[in-house]
């Protein structure tokens, strides 16, 4: 059996770890199954106070913790920061629809970067923030380097952001139609039409009439929403378990 050990942390979203925790603490027993995980908790002291001052007690500290096979920081927003930057991208006179569906198919088809360049081309990595350190020797040194210079400069964190553009119903038009002309098609599998629709939900802020700006909180509650929906579904559960045991995508 694998472990599985989940990084905590003061003001963590309590799904964002209590999700993924009941997921792959399931995964595996369906059909009366041992379970495939050992899933624990880890945080670098016994207790941290989440989101709203709800107290965890970790089930280990740094000091104590097992080498687990696999460690998983619990953050999401991946969605929510490319409706993000897509808000930040856009000007006066830009098809929208364009950019959005770029947005779109890079995470729904899962694009890989190829390289630290095709990421820049992807929309992962952005220029003039992000950097580029070729020598693998050298990344940790300069990643430190970095942290080293924010925090003796006083680096804050900037606030989240309460203007992000979202296209509403202009947008999920578009995505179903899509989605549905890839099922007809038979392109896609039905589960895969229900994770599209999820997507474009989040990435188009919902079922809004007009072009509205929302925050960023309003944002991860419908991606945290989509994402816990997602693991309701046993059909969701049975592609982390062919993942898992063979290394292969399940396309159910």
């Amino acid at each position: 059996m694998r472990t599985v050990a989940i990084f905590i942390f003061d003001d963590v979203e309590v799904l964002d770890f209590a999700g993924p925790f009941e997921i792959f603490g399931v995964t595996g027993r369906q059909n009366g199954g041992e379970g495939l995980f050992e899933v624990f908790t880890v945080a670098e002291k016994p207790k941290i106070a989440a989101r709203n001052n709800l107290i965890i007690e970790a089930t280990y500290t740094f000091e104590n913790c097992p080498t687990p096979d696999i460690l998983l920081i619990p953050g999401g927003g991946g969605s929510k920061e490319f409706a993000r930057r897509l808000s930040q991208e856009l000007k006066e006179g830009d098809i929208k629809i364009n950019r959005l569906r770029e947005r779109f198919l890079t995470i729904g088809q899962a694009k890989v970067a190829t390289s630290a360049h095709e990421a820049f081309d992807l929309g992962y990595l952005r220029n003039g923030i992000d950097e580029i350190v070729v020598s693998r020797e050298h990344q940790l040194t300069q990643a430190k380097e970095a942290c080293l210079y924010l925090s003796n400069a006083g680096y804050i964190a900037p606030k989240r952001e309460k203007d992000i553009t979202v296209i509403g119903q202009e947008g999920l038009g578009i995505i179903y139609v899509g989605a549905n002309s890839m099922l007809s098609g038979h392109y896609m599998s039905e589960h895969d039409g229900l994770i599209s629709e999820k997507l474009g939900w989040v990435m188009c802020g919902g079922d809004l009439s007009e072009n509205t700006n929302v925050s960023e909180q309003y944002l991860l509650d419908l991606e945290r929403k989509a994402f816990v929906e997602l693991c309701m579904q046993r059909k969701t559960l049975e592609r982390l378990e062919s993942l898992v045991k063979t290394g292969k995508i399940l396309r159910n």
